[in-house]
């Protein structure tokens, strides 16, 4: 018997490409994604193909044999990020991209429903303190590419504190600066 005499329902491919392990990983609970992802995955990697081979056809007039393996598909898709430490030889880590299982990835309750708040970089997460003023949170401000929080609500800006360095060092490129003497 050869893979391809193999059924290849939804769930049993969600199993063998790993996609059980990366709910656990997020949710705590082994478990399938909602939604028969293998399937749908692998449908369109199918039609992407097919067209592949059409336009190769009408550019060549040469046809193609497309072949779109379900398990192949899905384990592609999962090691693009999950393959991550484990691809390596000893393992550098597990076969999990931390970003996409952290437990805190997922939408926020409100008052009324749930918000998604991806917040990634320095500029996004300025913003998002200063939009939602957390009550830790005094005064928020940023300066050379880092972002600054300080906890104190009743504290001055930082541009005042930073004066004068902050004028001093704006307008000067960053290989101008020397090494302070020791």
């Amino acid at each position: 018997m050869t893979a391809a005499d193999l059924t290849a329902y939804d769930d049993t491919i969600q199993a063998e490409c790993g996609l059980p392990f990366a709910q656990q990983q997020l949710t705590g609970q082994v478990g399938y994604v909602g939604t028969i992802m293998a399937d749908k995955v692998a449908g369109m990697t199918a039609l992407y193909a097919t067209m592949m081979a059409l336009f190769h056809r009408e550019r060549t007039g040469e046809g193609q044999e497309v072949e779109v393996g379900m398990i192949e598909t899905m384990a592609a898709f999962m090691l693009v990020e999950h393959a991550n430490g484990a691809m390596f030889s000893p393992p550098l880590g597990s076969a999990a991209y931390p970003r996409a299982v952290a437990p805190n990835r997922k939408p926020y309750r409100t008052k009324d429903g749930h918000l998604s708040a991806l917040v990634y970089n320095d500029k996004q997460w300025s913003a998002f303190v200063n939009a939602v003023r957390p009550t830790w949170a005094g005064e928020v401000d940023t300066w050379g590419g880092w972002i600054w929080i300080n906890m104190d609500p009743e504290c001055e800006p930082l541009r005042d504190y930073l004066e004068p360095a902050a004028t001093l060092l704006e307008g000067r490129p960053s290989g101008s600066r020397r090494r302070p003497s020791r």
